[in-house]
């Protein structure tokens, strides 16, 4: 899943955007582990030295050095190292596309506050793995970048829509891959837009109400069982509507 190009390498509410993943630190690791508010922003803690080990090493792969195991909890979660001393511990959640940073401390071995025991101590109480809230502020925050990032890119979507020959594909928000097909009748003046995408592909139903409200804003839609020159893919939903030529160009 390709992220929006305008967001990646960049922070993003309490995400740190790559560009096939995100980076996310839970709760529990942001208020116990680097003091900072459950709710603080990605760019806030840039200035750690976990956060710059975290940056550094997972945006480039999602999974690498050392593997903590076994862990109660049965996930694969990696050490993150920073210096001689700092360490973090990660998970990724491929089906999610996320990273999570889950805990923070420090490496002394021997010592009873040693990261690595800790670490399983954590795991075994069952609060290092990520949570309903977690994932709950992950969603609004993808939400609310993606009606962002389609209302920039619908009015160049259906600008080369209606130049294309047939039908028109599209990543709108980087995550939903839509196909369009403008048909114009001159003699009134209208066009009509059709609009197909995998059911499976939206986060929420949302996601499609903001797509089609940014397509052809105030008009009402009508769902159709196949595009103007196809039949619709297994999974695929369609709409329609009639606009007056050249809205949202």
């Amino acid at each position: 899943m390709d992220r929006p190009r305008s967001l990646v390498g960049r922070t993003a509410g309490g995400a740190y955007i790559c560009e096939e993943w995100e980076l996310r630190v839970t709760a529990r690791c942001l208020d116990e582990d680097l003091n900072a508010s459950a709710a603080a922003e990605f760019e806030e803690l840039r200035g750690l030295e976990i956060i710059k080990a975290f940056i550094g090493d997972r945006s480039a792969s999602p999974v690498s050095g050392k593997e903590l195991n076994p862990m109660s909890s049965g996930h694969e979660v990696f050490a993150l190292g920073y210096g001689h001393t700092h360490r973090g511990a990660t998970l990724y959640d491929q089906g999610n596309a996320v990273v999570w940073l889950l805990a923070y401390g420090r490496h002394r071995s021997g010592d009873d506050d040693d990261f690595y025991p800790w670490v399983k101590e954590l795991d075994r109480e069952g609060r290092l793995i990520p949570v309903q809230a977690d994932y709950r502020r992950m969603l609004v925050e993808r939400d609310r970048r993606f009606v962002e990032a389609v209302v920039v890119e619908t009015p160049v979507i259906l600008r080369d829509a209606r130049k294309a020959e047939g039908e028109y594909k599209a990543i709108v928000g980087g995550e939903l891959g839509v196909s369009l097909s403008i048909e114009i009748d001159d003699e009134l003046d209208a066009q009509a837009i059709t609009v197909a995408f995998p059911a499976d592909a939206i986060q929420s139903w949302d996601q499609c109400t903001v797509l089609l409200a940014a397509l052809a804003p105030g008009r009402e839609w009508d769902s159709i069982g196949r595009m103007p020159s196809r039949e619709l893919d297994d999974g695929e939903l369609a709409f329609t509507v009639m606009s007056a030529k050249g809205d949202g160009v």
